[in-house]
Formats: C-alpha cells, sequence, structure tokens
C-alpha cells in the first residue's frame, strides 16, 4: 500500500479502549469533538454536529454532557473514537 493512502487509511481508524483515551476534565461530547477537531481540523460546528449523530449512535445522547467519571464502564467503552467518522 502507498504511504499516502496508509497514512490516509491510519487518519480514518481509531480504537477506545475503555477510558484510557478519555479527558477526565472532558464531557463525552468534547471528548469526541476533540479528535475531530485537532485530527481531522473540522470546524467546531462540524465537528458538534458529527460528534452529537454518534453519540446518539451509541446510546449516549443523554449522557452527552456527562464526564467520564460519571458514566459507567460501559458506557466509557461506547464512546465513540471521533478518528473513523466522516
Amino acid at each position: 500500500m502507498p504511504d499516502r493512502l496508509l497514512s490516509r487509511q491510519r487518519a480514518m481508524t481509531g480504537m477506545v479502549f475503555q477510558n484510557f483515551n478519555l479527558f477526565p476534565h472532558l464531557s463525552a461530547l468534547r471528548n469526541v469533538m476533540l479528535g475531530l477537531i485537532k485530527v481531522r481540523r473540522m470546524q467546531r460546528d462540524e465537528a458538534r454536529a458529527l460528534a452529537q449523530t454518534w453519540l446518539g449512535r451509541v446510546g449516549l445522547a443523554q449522557r452527552m454532557e456527562s464526564y467520564p467519571s460519571q458514566l459507567s464502564g460501559g458506557q466509557q467503552s461506547a464512546s465513540p473514537s471521533p478518528a473513523p467518522w466522516r
């Protein structure tokens, strides 16, 4: 696989290991938005909309503003990694 294609694939792939990838001082929504803004260079409004969609898909629509310490282990592991979306 050419380097450029491999780099693009890596940028679109992510994993979540329980709460290891969640910043404790950010809400679930902000944790997801952070990767979209920093890695994918999305505008804040676009990142928010996409993060809300994905959090809703994994059943966390009601917990978007919750911090990792307020989420169960299952909810933390359901917090999607932002990299694979778009």
